[in-house]
């Protein structure tokens, strides 16, 4: 009679307190073996009671399973817990995987308890020791009682199988994740649980293989051989049309959908299994190519009766920690899968048999019940093989699995299609053989089968570019022959023939063949580098793919990178001017890996030439400069020092296309260089050309400088230090070359350089101290040394003295580091004010080394020097002829001169003071002198380009001001404006004392005294040229828009004076100012021209044309040609006509005529 069970806890279940379920478990736990075997294969009785205990037991377990979808839930974990840190393999794991077999085979219980599995197995990390206790019992379950029960009839259910191999995937997946992060799956160390679940989903996955595959040993009835029946191995049939791979036992007729839809339903998370197992394995080439090979049966066109093999026969060497065997039992196996590979096509009565078995029992037993095979065919099925199969091929193969004499009889193409898949087939179990056996029994192995293995490999890579896993073997076994003596370069003759195949190389045998070229680079490098010349477009991206793994192989073996690389480099020279843009682009990239003092000499050339092999150029010496991209960066100091010394004389460009017949690599040309060496680049001296034009020269330096920019831009923040180090020595070090000036400004000016110039600023001022002082007069040679620590200073960025000069202002306070300034640069100004102070004052020092001294003293704060060099120009009026007749008194007033222009454009309240009436009071005399001496005239022209300076800033912040009050304005109309010319008091009633102004006191305009000075006659052609200077700044400092701020303010006064000189002012202030001129202002200047062009004068006729030439380019509106346009235009049209005909200059008439051309002739279309 049944027990009747009742719902209970894991902690119910406990021995102390037996429960009906309890005692269930113990009764078929602690049952003989022999008992419990002939209750699992009993028959069902006619009554309860005539059943033996442990068959009522068993259905009692059945009643409690089918009693409620949750109870298989509740029964696992105890069950489970039975074996739980027990040893495997013992009686404990043996009687609970009997159990779980059971229950997997029952049609009323599999489902349930395939899905309780697979729900445990991915429930949380506290239940990881029943999640390992189920993955071994599985492993064990699936590895030593599933062929015994498969040869008994005992058949799974594809459904079943099918949970708990996604389940045990799922579950390994899981686990490795954790273990090493989401990203990092397959390169993280496995876990006890990860490796247990991993080998039981193998080997649950080649279950199904090797039960698909019996299904296809029985003969095909007759009804169901028609041709309509589904290929056997057909790339583009669905999941419901593929070939099933599973059926019941007891049914004759091909296999069902629902087994197709099983594999399919494993293939993806097997998929990933295989890719996080070959991460464990990764430094196994035999093992990771063979689980390529693995991954790629799995997609679901392939998985036919040949997938199903390969994974049924290399499932249980997939193992990530599979058992050692004895060598003996190793070697027999390797040698039935080569005598498969060895069997002539027409020899299969003596045929030996593909089998995993590693004893040589096992192997003669496999043997006799195997069907023969052989790979004379091809060992790399996957292009024609998948064509050829058919309804007729489908039924050949499967009779032949059946071992019957009618199918040798057979004959055709789909013989040879089968034997190359069970010659792949062997080929991967050789290779996982050998992956599975410690390093040392790996060796022993490969020296006992080595001469028919290299055999196989040889005649593998023979056959195609992509037969990736002969590669593999080929580089397992080359040691050992090669320790016999043997002749490398005989043994690599296969790699060697491989790379004349015209297919592109897969992945897989470009890296092994990257592995193989490394170790043997005197052998196989010349070769792959002749492929860089081929005229096919295939061999060439096959090298150069070669190539790329090859550099992250030397990336990876620094001692013997070097000089590869290097040989590298030199063949892949004429690669940049490839005709496809991807090769280009591929060999820039591989540039990376070469030492930059080699190659980049040899690049720099190269950017002369034709726009594509230029760009193609760049981008290498780039990747040179930068090094590989995984890799620490290369030393930027070398890098710097590299292109200081880079030759500007182009050899003449490679060809643009490959050559029709292959040429001999490249050798290697010089030795290499040492990284960071200050001076010139071991290498430059191979490039002996002939000299090229000035501007050939000119064009390629700008592209090195160029280059230099791009580089900068990506150096990282560390690196600046030393960069800006050898930067300064190499500057200091080639005083005469002003190349190395361009090249240190390219640098200076990349944002990421500005925390780090204190370096510079160290450096500049350490050669001033050091500048010994001048006794005699100088050489000219000695004027470079002495202005190098100068001109480096005038290189930093104005950036960078802003930022200094705002540390000094916030100097202790938190502000500085707020606004990003540097604290070194600031705590340097009162030395670099000393010692540029000391060069600007010294007598004897040179002229050129003092004004630069003076410029760069402006750049700092004007509060400590201004007072003393404005009161040097103000006594410029008064001492004129002591400065006409003393050089000492000129040369000192020129240099405070100097050094107040630049503070004007620099610093407001310079341009404050320059614009206050005791300065200009003190300064306007010199302009009414007449008549000076040459001397004194160029202090003349300094105070007019000071003055207009001062204008300058005058002008640009009041329309600043009027730019931000306009839209108050617009708001209250009402809110008076302060015009900008207003009238002033004599000078008797200004006071003159600013003691007690403050920066922001309103300032002094200077504008109305510079009108009041046009009206006074000697001093007016002074003012005219101030006005000039100030619209060409202007226009250079704020544009258009900034001239005709300050023309709409002096126009009509300019408008009332007379002459050459004011037209001369007219003409520069409109064209300057272009279309953005005041209509009015225009008008005023159309008039002006139209009256002084009846002028007797030809200088001022001359001029007046020029002026109504600008006019009219300002004349952009209806209202710029007056109240009366038409008649405007008439009277402009009647004058230049009038003077091109009747005027006496032929300059004048000339000009009209173009005038007339241009502005009233309309264009003519061609």
């Amino acid at each position: 009679m049944a027990v009747r069970l009742r719902e209970e806890s894991p902690a119910d279940l406990s021995p102390a307190q037996p429960s009906p379920l309890g005692a269930v478990l113990r009764e078929l736990l602690d049952a003989s073996e022999i008992d419990f075997a002939a209750a699992t294969s009993a028959l069902p009785a006619a009554s309860p009671q005539q059943q033996p205990p442990l068959c009522r037991a068993l259905a009692s377990l059945s009643d409690f399973v089918c009693a409620e979808a949750r109870a298989c839930s509740q029964l696992l974990p105890p069950l489970l817990d039975h074996c739980a840190r027990k040893r495997p393999g013992g009686r404990s794991h043996t009687r609970v995987g009997a159990l779980l077999h059971w229950l997997l085979c029952q049609p009323a219980l599999r489902r349930a308890t395939a899905a309780a599995l697979e729900a445990l197995l991915l429930s949380p990390s506290p239940h990881n020791r029943t999640k390992l206790a189920a993955a071994g019992v599985l492993d064990a379950l699936f590895a030593r009682r599933a062929p015994r029960l498969r040869s008994c009839g005992a058949q799974w259910a594809q459904q079943s199988v099918e949970c708990v191999v996604r389940g045990l995937a799922e579950c390994a997946l899981r686990e490795a994740g954790e273990e090493g992060g989401r990203g990092a799956a397959a390169a993280a160390r496995p876990t006890v649980l990860a490796l247990a679940a991993a080998g039981g989903a193998v080997r649950a996955f080649g279950e199904l293989c090797e039960c698909a595959a019996e299904e296809w040993r029985r003969p095909i009835p007759a009804s169901s051989s028609s041709s309509s029946s589904p290929p056997l191995l057909s790339p583009s049939s669905s999941s419901s049309s593929s070939p099933p791979l599973l059926s019941p036992s007891s049914s004759s007729s091909p296999p069902s959908a629902a087994a197709a839809a099983a594999v399919a339903g494993c293939a993806d998370a097997l998929r990933r299994l295989l890719a996080c197992v070959r991460g464990w394995r990764a430094e196994q080439p035999l093992f990771v190519t063979a689980c390529g090979e693995l991954e790629a049966r799995l997609c679901e066109g392939e998985m036919g009766l040949a997938a199903a093999l390969l994974w049924a026969r290399c499932a249980p060497l997939l193992l990530p920690q599979p058992a050692e065997a004895r060598a003996a039992d190793v070697e027999a196996a390797l040698r039935c899968w080569l005598a498969v590979l060895r069997l002539p096509e027409d020899d299969a009565a003596t045929a030996a048999t593909p089998s995993t078995a590693t004893t040589p029992t096992a192997a003669a037993a496999a043997a006799a019940a195997t069907t023969p095979a052989a790979a004379a065919a091809g060992l790399h099925p996957g292009r024609g093989a998948v064509a050829g199969a058919n309804a007729r091929g489908e039924r050949m193969v499967r009779e032949r699995l059946g071992f019957t004499e009618e199918s040798w009889r057979l004959a055709g193409g789909e013989e040879g299609e089968w034997r190359a898949r069970m010659a792949h087939c062997a080929l991967c179990c050789i290779a996982l053989q050998l992956a599975a056996l410690p390093p040392d029994a790996r060796r022993r192995a490969i020296q006992a089968v080595r001469e028919d293995l290299y055999v196989v490999a040889a005649e593998g890579c023979a056959t195609s570019a992509g037969a990736a896993l002969p590669l593999a073997l080929l580089q397992a076994v080359l040691p050992s022959l090669l320790a016999t003596g043997a002749q490398a370069a005989s043994l690599l003759q296969p790699l060697l023939d491989m790379l004349q195949a015209t297919d592109e190389a897969s992945t897989a045998a470009i890296a092994l063949t990257s592995q193989l070229l490394l170790a043997y680079p005197a052998l196989l490098l010349p070769d792959v580098c002749a492929k860089l010349d081929s005229p096919l477009a295939v061999q060439r991206a096959n090298a150069l793919s070669i190539l790329s793994a090859l550099s992250e192989r030397c990336e990876l073996t620094p001692s013997a990178g070097p000089a590869v690389a290097q040989q590298m480099a030199c063949a892949l020279l004429p690669r940049l001017a490839d005709e496809h843009l991807l090769l280009r682009l591929d060999a820039a990239r591989l540039f990376a890996q070469v030492d930059a003092p080699f190659i980049v000499p040899k690049l720099v050339p190269l950017l002369a030439a034709e726009p594509a092999l230029r760009s193609a150029a760049e981008s290498a010496a780039l990747s040179s400069l930068a090094g590989p991209p995984r890799a620490t960066p290369r030393d930027a100091g070398a890098a710097a020092a590299l292109l200081f010394d880079a030759r500007l004389l182009p050899p003449p460009p490679p060809p643009t296309h490959p050559p029709t017949h292959p040429t001999h690599p490249s050798r290697l040309l010089t030795p290499r260089a040492t990284a960071g060496q200050i001076g010139p680049c071991a290498g430059a001296a191979a490039l002996h050309n002939e000299p090229a034009d000035d501007k050939a020269v000119g064009k390629l330096e700008e592209r090195v400088l160029r280059l230099v920019r791009k580089w900068a831009e990506r150096v990282e923040a560390d690196r600046w230090p030393r960069l800006l180090h050898v930067a300064c020595t190499k500057f200091f070090a080639a005083a005469h070359d002003a190349s190395s000036l361009r090249v240190l400004k390219q640098l200076l000016s990349v944002e990421q350089c500005l925390p780090h110039l204190h370096h510079l600023v160290d450096a500049a001022l350490q050669r001033l101290r050091v500048v010994p002082e001048l006794k005699e007069e100088a050489e000219e040679s000695a004027t470079f040394d002495r202005l190098r620590p100068l001109l480096l200073l005038n290189l930093l960025p104005e950036k960078a003295w802003l930022l200094a000069m705002e540390a000094a202002a916030h100097a202790g306070s938190c502000d500085a580091v707020a606004a990003g300034c540097s604290p070194q640069l600031a705590g340097k100004e009162e030395e670099c004010r000393e010692l540029l102070l000391a060069r600007l004052e010294d007598p004897r020092e040179l002229q050129p080394v003092r004004k630069m001294a003076a410029s760069l003293l402006a750049r700092l704060p004007v509060h400590r020097l201004l007072p003393q060099m404005a009161g040097l120009v103000k006594q410029l009026a008064a001492k004129q002829e002591e400065i006409a007749a003393d050089d000492s008194s000129h040369t000192r007033t020129s240099l405070a001169l100097y050094y107040v222009c630049c503070a004007v454009s620099l610093h407001p309240d310079a341009a404050r003071e320059v614009s206050s009436a005791q300065y200009t009071d003190a300064v306007f005399p010199v302009f009414s002198v007449v008549g000076a001496h040459e001397k004194f005239r160029r202090l003349q022209l300094g105070c007019m380009d000071c003055f207009a300076r001062a204008l300058c800033v005058e002008i640009l912040r009041e329309e600043s001001t009027s730019v931000d009050t306009a839209g108050t304005a617009a708001a209250d109309s009402t809110i008076p404006r302060k015009p900008f010319i207003e009238e002033i008091p004599p000078p008797h009633a200004v006071c003159l004392e600013r003691d007690d102004a403050s920066p922001e006191a309103q300032p002094e305009k200077l504008l109305p005294r510079l009108l009041m000075l046009l009206r006074a006659g000697p001093s007016t052609p002074c003012g005219l040229n101030i006005l000039i200077m100030a619209s060409q700044q202007l226009a250079h400092q704020g544009g258009a828009r900034a001239a005709a701020t300050l023309a709409s303010l002096v126009v009509p006064e300019l408008a009332t004076l007379e002459g050459a000189e004011t037209l001369q002012a007219l003409f520069s202030l409109a064209f300057h100012s272009q279309s953005l001129m005041a209509p009015a202002c225009a008008y005023i200047l159309m008039q002006r021209a139209l009256t002084d062009a009846r002028s007797s004068a030809e200088k001022v006729r001359v001029a007046a044309l020029k002026l109504l030439g600008a006019s009219l380019t300002c004349a952009t509106t209806i209202d710029a040609w007056g109240p009366n346009p038409d008649e405007m235009v008439r009277q402009v049209m009647s004058q230049l006509a009038g003077i091109e005909t009747i005027d006496a200059s032929p300059a004048v008439r000339q000009l009209a005529a173009q005038l007339m051309q241009t502005a009233f002739t309309p264009p003519t279309l061609n």
